[in-house]
């Protein structure tokens, strides 16, 4: 599974909820923006109503960088993950955190 910008969000999400229907994930300049841009962006904060409702607790639990720690053995040696940005943009900020948390759990 793979998503471009804001896709590269669900594609993780549903790879590290489902990782025994999803071999590899993908994000091509994926965003992953912390659960207060959420709060604070109000395009970030529409997307996270219309995915998680109005449970703030319910973002910070199905976020990637959450859901990496939370299930890396149940995902670990089951799906492979690749993050794409160009260098100094939002989205390799966003990504470096997400690429960090799958290093540290070996899921990279």
């Amino acid at each position: 599974i793979q998503g471009v910008g804001r896709g590269g969000f669900g594609a993780f999400l549903l790879a590290l909820s489902q990782p025994e229907l999803f071999g590899s994930a993908a994000a091509l300049d994926g965003r992953f923006p912390s659960t207060n841009d959420f709060q604070t962006n109000p395009a970030w904060r529409q997307a996270f109503f219309d995915v998680f409702g109005s449970n703030p607790a319910r973002l910070a639990t199905n976020h990637p960088v959450a859901l990496a720690r939370t299930r890396a053995e149940l995902v670990r040696g089951r799906t492979s993950f690749r993050l794409a940005a160009e260098r100094d943009t939002r989205a390799a900020a966003e990504g470096a955190t997400l690429r960090n948390a799958l290093r540290d759990q070996r899921l990279h």
